[in-house]
């Protein structure tokens, strides 16, 4: 295997995972990172809602 080769095996993974994404069968990268912030956020906005 050359550079070309690895560098066209490169490009094809990342058609693949792009379409496997938009397809939604795998999810996007930081997609959990999002859901962090997401979570945080709403239990902030709970928390001062429903002060115990």
């Amino acid at each position: 295997m050359d550079k070309g080769d690895n560098f066209a095996r490169v490009l094809e993974y990342q058609a693949l995972k792009r379409s496997l994404e938009q397809e939604g069968l795998i999810r996007p990268e930081n997609t959990n990172m999002t859901y962090v912030v997401v979570a945080f956020f709403s239990g902030c906005i709970v928390g001062s809602l429903l002060p115990w």
